[in-house]
């Protein structure tokens, strides 16, 4: 079975349900934090996409899709989309590095659907965690590899396609600023052969952890090389570009809402915060980029 995942090949009714269940979960718990935000416009790819899925997803930035409606599109696709839309899931409700109660209920109903058991969900959240861990030390020095290793051996071992791993940002994320001893550990822990190329997902979370990587205070655990620089930095342009696009929408839907007055249904409050969370968000990756 091939583990091979080309986004582009995918039909647009799966994509914008997969895109649409990560906007979801990130404001499942009433709230849509700036990096959870970050985090899915980084990783948007539309590549050939029709106008009518365009717009969904546009909409979906303001008004995040029915949470249960989008994983019944899902829920016959094949493994490798399946439990990488989970692991996506995972990642996006760890972003803040706090599981809500909510998030929680949302990871269990997407794990009832998309046929994933508790067993398999939690293998995800600890090998996730445990990548966080190691990011969060900031250092090369006295790196446990055997831990990352052991996480994703127990993902592996409980029937989880390894291509799932790497719908992960924050799996990505440690693979590019990390020795290669970490890259192979985590290689050897899913069964692949050490020094397999990263890169098995076509056009998808690969690409999720370029804001972070670019953030002023990112830390930098080992070299890289130009190539890999370089297509951080276009997917950091490409994240800035869909965030300005989601301020615009915003802009334009609170100065609709207020000229409606009381005749319109929506909080313009938490949209005004989160328009200017997001505007801050945007200046800090543009300088991010400026600097690097």
């Amino acid at each position: 079975m091939s583990h091979a995942i080309d986004f582009s090949a995918i039909p647009d009714q799966e994509r914008v349900a997969f895109y649409g269940l990560l906007f979801a979960i990130a404001a499942a718990d009433g709230s849509f934090d700036a990096e959870e935000m970050v985090v899915i416009q980084s990783m948007l790819d539309v590549t050939d996409m029709n106008d009518d899925s365009l717009e969904k997803i546009r909409s979906y930035r303001v008004s995040p899709p029915d949470f249960a409606e989008c994983l019944v599109v899902l829920a016959d696709c094949r493994d490798e989309l399946r439990h990488g839309t989970m692991m996506s899931l995972v990642d996006i409700a760890l972003a803040d590095g706090i599981l809500t109660e909510a998030e929680e209920q949302a990871l269990e109903e997407a794990g009832r659907a998309l046929a994933i058991n508790d067993e398999q969900v939690q293998a995800m959240l600890d090998l996730v965690e445990e990548a966080a861990d190691i990011l969060n030390r900031n250092s090369s020095t006295d790196l446990d590899n055997s831990q990352i290793r052991g996480r994703a051996r127990v993902l592996a071992e409980s029937g989880i396609t390894h291509s799932a791993a790497f719908f992960s940002g924050i799996i990505n994320r440690l693979i590019s600023v990390a020795p290669e001893a970490v890259a192979n550990a985590l290689n050897i822990g899913l069964g692949r052969i050490p020094g397999a190329p990263i890169s098995v997902i076509v056009g998808s979370t690969v690409q999720i952890t370029v804001s972070e990587l670019l953030s002023q205070d990112s830390p930098v655990i080992g070299d890289e090389d130009g190539q890999r620089r370089k297509l951080r930095r276009e997917r950091a342009h490409e994240a800035i570009e869909h965030l300005q696009s989601t301020i615009e929408e915003l802009m334009a839907l609170i100065a609709d809402s207020k000229n409606q007055g009381a005749d319109v249904d929506i909080d313009i409050e938490t949209l005004e915060a989160r328009c200017d969370g997001l505007r801050q968000l945007a200046r800090t990756r543009r300088s991010a980029l400026e600097e690097g």
